[in-house]
């Protein structure tokens, strides 16, 4: 089983893995995302930093045994075509499979994704799901797309590609975030309580 170099904070997998993407849309530079096509035998990759949302997309021939740990939990399952996962930008334990995985990853950037949100939804606070293995048809079906215009650029050009990354991403936004407290940059007192304050200072002045 081969072992990933020794990283912490990464911005794409290609920084862990020992073998370069099969596909990418790196030279494309499209707005918001990356896409990234591998077939990855089986290894173990160590603790990391996420910088980006990744959506993980798996088509393997056979079911691929895979185990990743938080903490002290450890989480256990088979990939298998037609399975996704999720998992938001951030602090991931060690993860490993035992098989070899073919796998689209569709990497988000918050930024472009607060964006669409707060366009849109007037959403700018929000969590994503962490989802280590799930099944939903529709993000398979728009991934396939964005690979597929990785590899042949579409007619529709980059109009295209935009359309269904904001397609992709309001879909995430929808269907698997919650929204976040908004957060101000201090704590304000009641309108109240203000009002009280200044009617005192006012009574108060000197004259």
């Amino acid at each position: 089983m081969n072992s990933a170099p020794a990283s912490y904070l990464v911005t794409y997998d290609s920084e862990l893995f020992p073998q370069a993407p099969l596909a990418t849309s790196a030279a494309q530079a499209w707005p918001g995302l990356r896409v990234e096509h591998y077939q990855s035998p089986a290894m173990e990759l160590p603790a990391h930093f996420h910088l980006h949302h990744l959506l993980l997309l798996h088509q393997p021939q056979a079911p691929v045994l895979a185990r990743r740990r938080q903490g002290r939990h450890v989480e256990v399952t088979a990939f298998q075509a037609g399975d996704a996962g999720l998992y938001p930008g951030g602090e991931y334990g060690a993860v490993m499979w035992e098989g070899l995985l073919d796998t689209t990853h569709l990497y988000l950037d918050n930024e472009y994704l607060e964006k669409l949100a707060g366009q849109r939804l007037d959403r700018t606070a929000f969590s994503l799901h962490n989802r280590f293995q799930f099944a939903d048809p529709f993000l398979t079906q728009v991934g396939q797309q964005l690979l597929a215009a990785v590899i042949i650029p579409p007619a529709l050009g980059q109009l295209y590609v935009e359309s269904l990354t904001q397609v992709l991403m309001y879909y995430l936004l929808e269907h698997y975030a919650t929204p976040a407290p908004r957060v101000t940059s201090g704590a304000q007192l009641p309108v109240a309580v203000l009002r009280r304050i200044d009617e005192y200072l006012a009574a108060h002045a000197s004259p």
